[in-house]
């Protein structure tokens, strides 16, 4: 369990700070833990929501964004 002194000082952070402890903390884990059956039954889940048709290409959204040249 994380201590109430450690949590209130990870609190008080500046959000950048707090992005960076972050990625330390990501970066320190084991990269051999096994990922849980239910992120992968997550992931799997979502990527069948999903459907090529439903994006478009970065040039055409582009296109739309900035209009005709």
């Amino acid at each position: 369990m994380v201590s109430p002194h450690l949590t209130a000082a990870i609190r008080q952070l500046p959000e950048d700070e707090k992005l960076e402890l972050l990625s330390e903390l990501w970066d320190s884990l084991d990269q051999s833990t096994p990922i849980p059956d239910w992120h992968k039954e997550e992931l799997d889940r979502r990527l069948a929501m999903t459907s090529p048709e439903a994006y478009t290409s970065w040039s055409e959204a582009k296109a739309r964004i900035v209009g005709p040249k």
